[in-house]
Order: structure tokens, then sequence, then C-alpha cells
């Protein structure tokens, strides 16, 4: 059977015919984990950190 063409698919998943390739649970978690460690990188400019002093301050659970 095999993958189905590009525009096989395209054409079919407005109309509901085809299912999504990835869940929208997965897209929105990646969007949030791109845009929190954005967030952070700019915290941490803003702040003077540096990884090393994150580092210092979180816990390591092993």
């Amino acid at each position: 059977m095999g993958w189905p063409e590009e525009e096989d698919y395209l054409a079919g998943q407005p109309a509901g015919e085809r299912e999504p390739l990835t869940h929208l649970g997965s897209i929105f978690e990646n969007n949030c984990s791109v845009f929190l460690d954005g967030l952070i990188v700019e915290m941490m400019r803003w702040l003077g950190w540096t990884e090393e002093d994150l580092k210092r301050r979180l816990a390591t659970i092993e």
C-alpha cells in the first residue's frame, strides 16, 4: 500500500477524508516548549545569568 501521494493527502485532509499525521496536542506541546525555551533565554539575558548560575540554583534529583 505505501505512503499516500502528497497531493492526494493534502486534498483529503480538509475534507476529513484523511487523518492528520500528528496529534494536535503534539504540535501544541512542541510550540509551548519552543516558546518557553526562548522566554528562559531572554530572562537569563535580562537578569545577567549564565547556564552555570542556573545549574548551581537547580537541584539534581537522582
